[in-house]
């Protein structure tokens, strides 16, 4: 990939799926971040960055053509709630921390993404310039 200002910019052909995160000038790093580049039909919207105990956080399964799906949702391989739903809220605990995906009938199964959970007092370093 190439910097473009605030951006960076991938050949269509580049394999980009991958861990990504920033460097500041200082040689700071921020949190990782992984991207998956997926041609399934549905994808799990979730906080790419860590979130912290105590807040909500809703998780939908996005079509690829637009718009959100009933789905199943699945947290470390079990089935949470008992029906298929638009999209759930978790109000996050440690506990929660672990990989989640979603499955429709229509659709099939987004890619797993995992959800990282970081305490009350711990910092999250903010995005100062993406690594290529």
């Amino acid at each position: 990939g190439r910097f473009n200002g605030s951006s960076c910019l991938f050949d269509e052909f580049e394999p980009i799926s991958g861990v990504y995160w920033c460097k500041g000038e200082a040689g700071e790093k921020s949190e990782e971040v992984n991207i998956t580049v997926s041609d399934k039909h549905v994808i799990l919207e979730i906080p790419a960055l860590p979130v912290r105990t105590g807040s909500d956080v809703t998780l939908r399964c996005k079509k690829k053509t637009g718009g959100t799906a009933a789905a199943y949702f699945y947290f470390n391989g079990r089935l949470v709630g008992p029906k298929s739903e638009k999209n759930i809220t978790i109000n996050v605990q440690q506990s929660d921390e672990g990989l989640y995906w979603c499955s429709t009938d229509e659709f099939g199964s987004s890619p797993q993404s995992f959800l990282r959970v970081r305490g009350q007092n711990t910092d999250i370093t903010s995005c100062l310039k993406p690594i290529c």
